[in-house]
C-alpha cells in the first residue's frame, strides 16, 4: 500500500520484468528532497560492528546514480579541479579542460562515449556523508 501511494505520488518507479517488480526513485529531485530530509533526521544508533563497517564503507565510496560519491568521489572531483583537469561553467556544471581531456585519453577511456549520453558530463552533487557544499573547495596537499 505505501508503495502504491509512492508510485502514484510520482516520487518512485515501477519497472515490471517478468513476475518481478523493481521500485526506485523516480529521480534525480525526489534524491535531492531525501537527502535534505536526511540532514534534519536523527542519526540512527551504530550497535554493532557489522553496522559500523557498513556505514563507514558507504560514506567512504559508492555511486549516486551514475557518478562516484562519499569521501572518494569528493576528494576526486577536489582534486580533477584543482589540476586544472576540470573548469567549473556555472555553479553546478564542469566541462573537461584540454589537460582533462587528455587524462582521460591516458587511462584509455573513450572521451566521446562518455559524452555521447543525455546527462551532463560533469555535475555537481551535495554529497549527504560528506555534506560538502556544491561549489569547489580549493585542494590543499598536506
Amino acid at each position: 500500500m505505501h508503495l502504491r501511494r509512492l508510485v502514484d505520488g510520482g516520487l518512485v518507479q515501477v519497472t515490471v520484468q517478468g513476475r518481478h517488480r523493481y521500485h526506485q526513485l523516480a529521480g534525480p529531485r525526489v534524491s535531492a528532497v531525501l537527502e535534505a530530509l536526511a540532514q534534519i533526521a536523527p542519526p540512527m544508533p551504530v550497535t554493532s560492528l557489522r553496522q559500523h563497517r557498513d556505514v563507514t564503507a558507504l560514506a567512504e565510496a559508492r555511486t549516486c546514480y551514475d557518478h562516484l560519491a562519499g569521501h572518494r568521489g569528493v576528494k576526486l572531483r577536489d582534486r580533477l579541479l584543482a589540476a586544472g583537469a576540470l573548469h567549473t561553467t556555472d555553479d553546478r556544471d564542469h566541462t573537461l579542460t584540454a589537460h582533462g581531456e587528455r587524462l582521460i585519453a591516458d587511462l584509455g577511456l573513450d572521451l566521446s562515449r562518455l559524452r555521447s549520453g543525455r546527462r551532463i558530463f560533469a555535475r555537481s552533487c551535495l554529497d549527504w556523508t560528506q555534506r560538502r557544499p556544491p561549489w569547489p573547495v580549493p585542494y590543499r596537499p598536506q
